[in-house]
């Protein structure tokens, strides 16, 4: 087997996103094979990730490019040249920072991580393009999701966003392989855009030994103001729309009813706690909102009033990997 020095490029590396997190399992099982992986992102956590600022989705101008893709030219005021000059500057820019750090680490295969699919920073992705055709670097593209997915809405806005959807979006080309994490995906690939992909489901390494705490985590529960006998109810994913979290709050909201209380203080908790009286039943959110456009945070905060339950969010204080941040402790 020839040994590849891997890039995997994703708009953020290190962080508690299901991009971030697969991309690392990737990483070990390609690293495990013999191979060299270097990660790219825009902010890169505490990960031993290369920062190149501009591939980072939540920029001012990211966004500012993503809307005149998919939903308006207005902040163009219509003017699809004004947008078409912007998106091929920033291409630009990121072809030459890739190119450069390419020749640099001597990478020889590409693992572009949702930039070619669901494209959220689009020069990211006619940047990677460019670079696979130009340099002639073949690529497994991992595509978790598809902008034609998000329930936002999208409708390409002019001439220039459909040149760019139909040519990289993902691309279509004997460089370009892909893989796609649900049947869904594959099925949708194909039939949009004539483009056959290999399933590769999220996974989960059953070998690894089970988190317990630590020396390091151990202190947790005190840091964000819970007692022992408390119940902690995790909601680890990003805080959007379609990961329903109103059923969770629904879920802790009937886990605190007094027949239910009643119960857990009767038989303890799974691991021989007492739940008595003064047992707090917690709702901690530890995923970040920067995806969220859509005022779903808002709508989550009312329907907690509404309910009266306890919630804590500490997106804070979690990362991708344990580490500081201003110097403070980060959770992995």
């Amino acid at each position: 087997m020839t040994k590849k020095t891997i890039g995997f490029f994703h708009y953020q590396v290190g962080r508690t996103d299901g991009v971030s997190l697969e991309l690392a399992k990737w990483r070990q099982v390609f690293e495990e094979m013999g191979h060299t992986a270097y990660l790219f992102g825009g902010d890169v956590g505490a990960s031993d990730g290369i920062l190149i600022p501009e591939m980072f989705h939540h920029t001012p101008l990211a966004e500012k490019l993503y809307r005149a893709t998919y939903q308006s030219l207005d902040e163009y005021q219509g003017d699809e040249g004004d947008y078409r000059r912007e998106l091929f500057q920033q291409t630009d820019l990121l072809e030459s920072k890739f190119k450069a750090h390419i020749l640099e680490k001597g990478i020889d295969f590409l693992i572009p991580q949702n930039v070619w699919s669901v494209a959220a920073n689009p020069p990211v992705g006619m940047a990677l393009a460019r670079i696979m055709r130009r340099m002639k670097i073949p690529a497994l593209a991992h595509n978790h999701d598809f902008y034609w997915e998000r329930r936002d809405g999208v409708a390409l806005t002019c001439k220039t966003a459909i040149d760019l959807a139909f040519r990289d979006l993902p691309p279509r080309h004997p460089l370009a392989r892909h893989a796609v994490i649900n049947s869904l995906g594959q099925r949708q690939l194909l039939e949009r855009r004539g483009i056959e992909a290999a399933v590769v489901p999220n996974v989960f390494d059953f070998n690894e030994a089970p988190w317990q705490p630590d020396d390091y985590n151990r202190d947790l529960r005190q840091r964000i103001g819970l007692k022992e006998n408390d119940i902690f109810v995790l909601q680890a994913t990003r805080i959007v729309t379609r990961k329903g979290i109103e059923l969770a709050i629904d879920f802790v909201q009937a886990l605190n009813t007094p027949e239910r209380r009643a119960q857990l203080k009767a038989k303890s908790l799974y691991d021989g706690r007492l739940f008595d009286d003064d047992s707090r039943i917690v709702f901690v959110l530890a995923g970040y909102a920067q995806d969220d456009d859509t005022g779903y945070v808002d709508r989550l905060k009312q329907k907690i009033a509404q309910t009266g339950i306890d919630v804590i969010f500490i997106a804070d204080m979690v990362d991708g990997e344990r580490g500081t941040r201003s110097g403070s402790k980060i959770y992995s």
